[in-house]
């Protein structure tokens, strides 16, 4: 009876252990999986709604962190300023190279870098060490310049909780998610970009992280989504929405692994109108 009692027991712990790693498996996969082709680069949703091109590329930026564009400096007119976790660089209007500047920490190989700017558009670059215990960040969502809460809750990403700015999106959660929204024609409804990560689980981390890009019209409808192929590392997520001189619209920028990535519409391409 005891053996008995004994190979019964071993065989309910071993049925319960099998279980448990099957709940948490499911857990895993959906947490960090929440798109079946999350990790499969290409576009999902939307082919041929908008012009992918490379914007700019330096090996010594590493992962880009941070995009803006502005008056940096008091005798030079407006420059792109594109920060990564090993450097940053200036541009001009015209996307040429005007200085770069060395921003690796020795110590901490990966660093997520963050530009400020002050009154007088100088800039500064807010470094913070990536780990595990900043794994999950989320940064503000841009609305017309303007910087509001971004935070997830039920479902949806949504800025500017209760206030008459707020904004939901129907997303699962991502790593590292950021926002802006776009106008890429003048003179046309509002358009809203989300860029996050889907990450591969491993024991310990993250084994593979990639960029999702997903892009709403004026009512939140979701109405493009590209995996890009630019692997990423956690806390780095970049995107800018820019209007350049003399053009009739905003384009996108997405930073990528040493490389930024512009969007605008296809040729051809007009947006539908706001729905009442």
């Amino acid at each position: 009876m005891t053996v008995y009692f004994k190979k019964a027991y071993g065989l309910s712990l071993l049925v319960l252990i099998i279980a448990l790693t099957v709940v948490l498996c499911v857990w895993f996969h959906r947490f960090f999986h929440p798109y079946p082709d999350s990790f499969k680069p290409g576009v999902r949703l939307g082919k041929g709604m908008f012009q992918k091109t490379l914007f700019f590329e330096d090996p010594r930026l590493d992962y880009v962190s941070d995009i803006k564009y502005g008056r940096f400096h008091p005798r030079r007119g407006l420059e792109y300023c594109i920060a990564g976790n090993m450097g940053a660089v200036f541009l001009d209007k015209n996307i040429q190279l005007v200085e770069f500047l060395k921003l690796k920490n020795e110590r901490f190989p990966l660093v997520n870098y963050q530009i400020i700017t002050n009154d007088s558009g100088e800039c500064s670059f807010v470094g913070k060490k990536i780990s595990d215990d900043l794994r999950f960040c989320v940064y503000p969502f841009e609305l017309n310049g303007q910087e509001l809460p971004f935070i997830y809750k039920d479902n949806y990403w949504v800025a500017a909780e209760g206030t008459s700015n707020e904004i939901r999106f129907p997303l699962p959660y991502f790593l590292d998610i950021r926002g802006t929204s776009v106008y890429f024609e003048n003179n046309k409804p509002l358009y809203y970009a989300v860029l996050g990560k889907s990450g591969l689980q491993a024991f310990v981390g993250f084994k593979l992280l990639r960029l999702n890009l997903f892009i709403f019209d004026s009512n939140k409808q979701l109405i493009y989504n590209e995996v890009l192929e630019d692997e990423a590392t956690v806390y780095c997520t970049a995107i800018k929405a820019v209007s350049s001189e003399g053009s009739t619209g905003q384009f996108l920028l997405v930073g990528g692994t040493s490389r930024v990535w512009k969007y605008t519409l296809a040729d051809g391409r007009i947006m539908p109108a706001e729905k009442d």
